[in-house]
């Protein structure tokens, strides 16, 4: 069903089979995910491995002495401890699965929100080909958290969508076991129910299904405050000095997105129409924004918001390029030159800035191909 607010939503009549646009996303995104590479466990010791390794050793126990905030985020590893295979080996296979999971997961949210098969299909393609919001979580697959976010996320936009509340609340609240943006969700739905004018009727069914997530991502942070590592406020403490840099804007806003960016900047007006239909999304990328300064990362940390963009890009790709073949091969091409990244390749660039070259090479053919397909449709003065 399609979500009440998009603009000019299209009937989706249920189908129990896969589409032909579906199978060849999960075909190009499985080529995708193997084209990505896998950190070697010894030189990245000192990253969240040395945290997440040993807690999936643990399972199916919990290692409950680990430092926070890993410690809150057991899940992922706790689901690789279970299966009977090495560590790397075992976060590599649930890589593998949630990200087939989370591509199959964007077709059915642009699906949702009123677009066709082949817009949904091409946004969810261009989402794999992002090495930041997709391909680090194949390349550091100990980042399992950030994966089971992202799918959480996903599969709560649905459900609220669809006013299944109680599983709804199921799936936070699992989620937030996974990784803190899960609590994203809370002002996420309450301004949906605003919108949809639901409050009355929906607000307290909503408000009890989202207690467990409430009370699942407070408890442990209020019973292990004194546990060894940073909390919240003192990560914050840490990383908000980045929001004085210009560079980390730079990757935030547009960095993260290359090359659908430039869609979104060649027609404005059409984002703005759509944004004014999904305030609740809204929220989403402006928290997600404020997140990103309890990391120190960059890019990675705008994950949550690929649930406002790539839908926002499967809107205008509908609109505005459903016959344009050349230009959406120009825009592949872009997403492809973007794909390639001297860290999360499994054939890696030479360098940082090559990386940096190609991505501003991608943006400019993206640009540059949006434009035709903008100047195209204009009308000639007579």
């Amino acid at each position: 069903m399609p979500h009440a607010s998009s603009p000019n939503p299209k009937p989706q009549t249920p189908n129990p089979l896969p589409t032909r646009p579906l199978l060849l996303v999960l075909v190009a995104s499985a080529v995708l995910v193997w084209l990505y590479g896998a950190l070697d466990p010894v030189v990245f010791a000192e990253s969240g491995v040395k945290y997440y390794g040993p807690m999936a050793e643990a399972s199916p126990g919990l290692a409950l002495e680990v430092a926070q905030p890993y410690v809150f985020r057991w899940l992922g590893p706790w689901l690789a401890g279970l299966l009977p295979l090495s560590v790397p080996a075992a976060f590599s296979v649930w890589a593998w699965v949630g990200s087939l999971a989370l591509v199959v997961l964007m077709w059915a949210v642009c699906r949702a929100d009123g677009r066709g098969d082949r817009a949904a299909a091409l946004a969810a393609v261009l989402l794999a080909m992002n090495p930041y919001l997709f391909g680090f979580n194949v390349f550091n697959m100990y980042q399992l958290g950030d994966l089971i976010a992202q799918v959480g996320l996903g599969a709560g936009l649905l459900l609220l969508w669809r006013r299944q509340y109680l599983a709804l609340g199921a799936v936070m609240a699992v989620t937030v076991l996974a990784r803190e943006p899960a609590i994203l969700m809370v002002p996420v739905a309450a301004v949906w129910s605003w919108e949809q004018r639901r409050l009355r009727e929906d607000g307290l069914r909503l408000v009890l299904a989202l207690v467990p997530l409430l009370i699942l991502f407070a408890a442990p942070r209020l019973l292990m405050a004194e546990q060894e590592g940073p909390h919240l406020v003192q990560t914050f403490i840490n990383a908000s000095g980045k929001a004085l840099e210009v560079g980390t804007w730079a990757r935030l806003l547009v960095n993260a997105w290359v090359p659908v960016v430039a869609l979104l900047l060649v027609w404005p007006r059409e984002a703005m129409s759509w944004a004014r239909g999904h305030l609740h999304l809204i929220v989403l990328i402006v928290l997600t924004l404020a997140s990103a300064f309890f990391g120190g990362d960059q890019e990675r940390l705008m994950q949550p918001a690929i649930w406002v963009i790539y839908p926002l890009v499967a809107l205008v790709l509908e609109r505005h390029w459903s016959r344009q073949r050349l230009a959406t091969g120009a825009l592949v091409t872009a997403g492809l030159l973007a794909h390639l990244h001297h860290i999360t390749a499994r054939f890696p660039l030479p360098s940082r800035r090559l990386t940096a070259v190609l991505a501003a090479v991608a943006l400019v053919l993206a640009l540059a191909a949006a434009l035709a397909v903008r100047l195209r449709q204009t009308p000639t003065p007579s």
